[in-house]
């Protein structure tokens, strides 16, 4: 009885100590604090997690967390950070059309037209059977039809009339 007590006192005298920057800490925190410093201490956790896994599948889970995280709209840069590192980590995913479909649209809505209609090219050509595929089609300009073509015109455009940097800055912007 003893030793028992001892340990039980032992115990209490001794600081848990806890891990602030811990994924699991930050969900819990920002589950019941929806701060915003919070929050970004949490992407950051899952970043890093991201970076030094080597493990596909867990970095997998992290980045679907990821996204879930950032699936509010102020938050949506973030969002495609992740849903683009997910689509090259696994092109196959189970949410890879819905991501590079979100992709296209919100390139739309940014009137970055030219990445909107390569993005949705991407997609009609990936997931030709994805009810979407028509409305994706409508959106590809007629000059990206062939991706090599587009690139080749892009380049060029981008190489003529130069400006200080080498480049024409004017063309850089999709």
């Amino acid at each position: 009885f003893c030793l028992l007590l001892r340990a039980v006192i032992r115990c209490k005298n001794e600081k848990a100590t806890i891990d602030k920057t811990d994924i699991a800490y930050l969900e819990s925190a920002y589950l019941e604090t929806k701060a915003d410093t919070t929050f970004n201490q949490l992407v950051q956790a899952y970043g890093k997690a991201i970076t030094k896994s080597t493990d596909n599948t867990l970095k997998q889970s992290l980045l679907v967390k990821a996204i879930d995280l950032c699936n509010v709209p102020e938050k949506s840069t973030l969002k495609e950070v992740f849903s683009l590192e997910l689509l090259k980590t696994n092109p196959n995913h189970e949410r890879a059309a819905d991501m590079l479909f979100e992709l296209a649209k919100n390139m739309e809505f940014r009137n970055k037209m030219d990445a909107a209609a390569m993005l949705y090219s991407g997609f009609s050509k990936r997931f030709p059977n994805d009810s979407r595929t028509k409305a994706a089609q409508e959106k590809i300009k007629t000059d990206q039809e062939n991706h090599e073509t587009y690139f080749k015109k892009l380049a060029k455009d981008i190489l003529n009339n130069p400006g200080e940097k080498g480049i024409n800055a004017a063309n850089t912007e999709l």
